[in-house]
């Protein structure tokens, strides 16, 4: 019933999205691993990449390194490649593309999709897989990308925006994410905290689930 209710939403996109990503993954000498993104405008979107970068065409930003990413330990970016819509849900209205521009610029995070380097959960862009993350694009769409606010110290803490590209016309929307209203959350998760053992990523992963709404303002200097 869920899904059902999900697929009638009524996304609302805005008429001037025309841009793309792409992303390059790379490792350093030290095992750590770092992704670049591409971002590609359109001659008539050309505010979206001069606003990010200057350029009014293309725009390249190498996002923050991500601690405990490399590996299957982190119970948070478990539940958002195994079933992210369990807890979460998209507001189907288009974001103002100033949000979206001033957190990529002034916030850390990281972007996963479903060829994700930090996917240790599932099997590699599976059918499975990317139905988890088209949940949160509305039809039509080719590709969804999860926008993902990391902590302090750069730990994955907060879902806050999902990228939904279509072909036809080429464009990408972005969409923001909030906690479900009509999952009881706590305990749903009770089972699961109790089986984290280490109390710090017990209480990161708490907090990143029942109160992301705690996280500082967008645009806010840590």
């Amino acid at each position: 019933m869920r899904l059902m209710t999900f697929a009638l939403t009524l996304f609302i996109a805005c008429s001037s999205n025309a841009w793309t990503m792409s992303s390059r993954n790379s490792k350093s000498s030290d095992g750590s691993y770092s992704q670049e993104h591409s971002y590609l405008c359109d001659l008539d979107d050309q505010n979206f990449c001069r606003d990010l970068c200057g350029d009014p065409l293309i725009c390249a930003r190498v996002e923050n390194d991500c601690t405990s990413c490399a590996g299957s330990s982190s119970q948070f970016l478990r539940t958002l490649f195994s079933r992210a819509d369990q807890y979460y849900t998209v507001i189907p209205q288009a974001l103002d593309q100033q949000e979206i521009i001033q957190f990529l610029k002034n916030e850390r995070y990281v972007i996963l999709n479903p060829r994700s380097i930090y996917n240790y959960y599932r099997p590699w862009n599976s059918p499975e897989l990317q139905k988890n993350f088209m949940n949160f694009c509305p039809a039509g769409s080719t590709e969804a990308q999860f926008i993902v606010g990391l902590d302090g110290r750069n730990i994955p803490a907060h879902f806050d925006y999902v990228f939904c590209t279509s072909e036809n016309p080429l464009q990408t929307t972005t969409y923001k994410v909030e906690p479900r209203k009509d999952t009881p959350l706590s305990s749903k998760l009770s089972t699961e905290l109790s089986e984290i053992p280490d109390s710090k990523t017990k209480l990161s992963y708490q907090l990143a689930i029942n109160k992301p709404s705690q996280r500082g303002q967008i645009g806010e200097k840590r």
